[in-house]
């Protein structure tokens, strides 16, 4: 299975109930079998991960031992860009003489860098409405992976080799942010002890197993080992959700259109004068922020953001245009009309002869989906893009 749809990646919860109960409220533990997750990752994966040697910084591959980062002198070594600005670079004899030692890797920004990674991150931006990034952790001895915390964004936990025991507690810091003060690297973890209240859970992960917590939930890791090469691996999924700060920014970008922002402030000493063109500013927002394609605007910049990465090979030498689409996340019906498929979206209803039905199936299981990968599943089969115009009509499908 190349692309993990949301669905797959939290079977058996369906997603109906994930949504309702879940996302953004409550943490979900999902038990899987332990090749689960096979297809998403393998030992051969994670070296060729290692062996692109040029995407590697200190920002994108760091150690920690016991929960705590290593210095970064201790395995990095000065380097430069292509573009010639200095850089530090991971020494990787050094990095694995460290995690022969015990330390603990962790490897950023791995959504897009294999085949399967970017086909799942592609799905779970669209089925999420979210920006995606991955995680990779790994380590050879059982240890603390991080103090008592929480997270500014939701996060998919992914157990892919040996254990680790999650510890889940009765705090939740209320919608955090990256700004300080309300985010846990501003807080001092005795602090965080003191809030996070009573343990509510205790959790072990092992192979094949996920577990979804939502921002402010406070808990703890420890990672262990039950195999027998001593390792312990988790892919970690960060969905950052758009929040009401995001319009906030969007909003300050339209800002600069108007002169009316652009201008001076009166001089403070003239009290009257600069309260009066504060007021003046603050109705300008108010009446922009009213304005009837200002949602439709804001909407269009939240897709543009979470879809500006193909996430899908160019496929050279066909210089073919890329059609693009996802699921929406819309109720929708499939009944049997006789021996057709019928179809009912929030836009109307279409039927599906039988012989089309195998590919409706195929299209609705996707989140996310190239036309050429419908083609190379059903390359006998020519009504495809008939069934995909469908689809969107009835609002189950859009183009991005």
């Amino acid at each position: 299975m190349l692309g993990f749809s949301l669905k797959d990646l939290i079977a058996p919860l369906p997603t109906a109930d994930f949504f309702a109960e879940h996302f953004g409220n409550a943490p979900a533990f999902i038990g899987g079998a332990t090749d689960k997750f096979t297809d998403l990752w393998s030992w051969e994966d994670f070296n060729a991960l290692l062996a692109k040697t040029r995407h590697w910084t200190e920002n994108s591959c760091s150690l920690t031992r016991d929960g705590l980062p290593l210095p970064v002198d201790q395995y990095c070594y000065d380097s430069l860009k292509r573009d010639q600005i200095g850089i530090q670079r991971p020494d990787f004899e050094q990095v694995g003489a460290a995690v022969r030692d015990g330390a603990a890797l962790h490897l950023d920004r791995v959504e897009t860098m294999l085949p399967a990674l970017a086909a799942a991150t592609a799905n779970l931006r669209s089925a999420l409405g979210a920006e995606i990034i991955a995680r990779l952790t790994y380590s050879r001895v059982a240890q603390p992976m991080c103090n008592t915390r929480f997270e500014t964004n939701d996060i998919l936990l992914i157990q892919l080799e040996g254990e680790q025991s999650i510890r889940l507690f009765d705090g939740c810091f209320e919608n955090p942010c990256d700004a300080p003060g309300f985010c846990n690297e501003t807080i001092e973890q005795e602090q965080a002890v003191e809030i996070c209240g009573e343990v509510a859970a205790e959790l072990p992960l092992t192979q094949g197993d996920l577990l979804y917590l939502p921002a402010g939930q406070y808990y703890d890791a420890t990672a262990g080992s039950t195999t027998a090469n001593g390792a312990s691996a988790q892919l970690r999924y960060i969905i950052s959700r758009p929040s009401g700060l995001d319009f906030a920014a969007f909003l300050l970008g339209k800002l600069t259109d108007d002169a009316l922002f652009r201008a001076d402030m009166p001089f403070f000493d003239d009290k009257e004068a600069l309260e009066k063109h504060v007021r003046h500013m603050a109705e300008r927002i108010g009446l922009k922020g009213q304005a009837e394609d200002f949602g439709r605007q804001f909407r269009e910049q939240q897709m543009h953001t979470i879809f500006r990465s193909p996430l899908s090979p160019i496929g050279f030498p066909d210089t073919g245009t890329i059609h693009r689409y996802r699921q929406r996340n819309v109720p929708y019906s499939i009944a049997l009309d006789g021996e057709d498929l019928r179809l009912t979206g929030p836009r109307g209803e279409e039927t599906i002869s039988p012989r089309q039905q195998q590919i409706c199936s195929w299209l609705t299981e996707h989140d996310f989906f190239e036309v050429r990968e419908v083609t190379q599943a059903f390359p006998n089969e020519k009504s495809a893009e008939d069934i995909i115009a469908k689809l969107c009509t009835i609002g189950i499908l859009q183009a991005v």
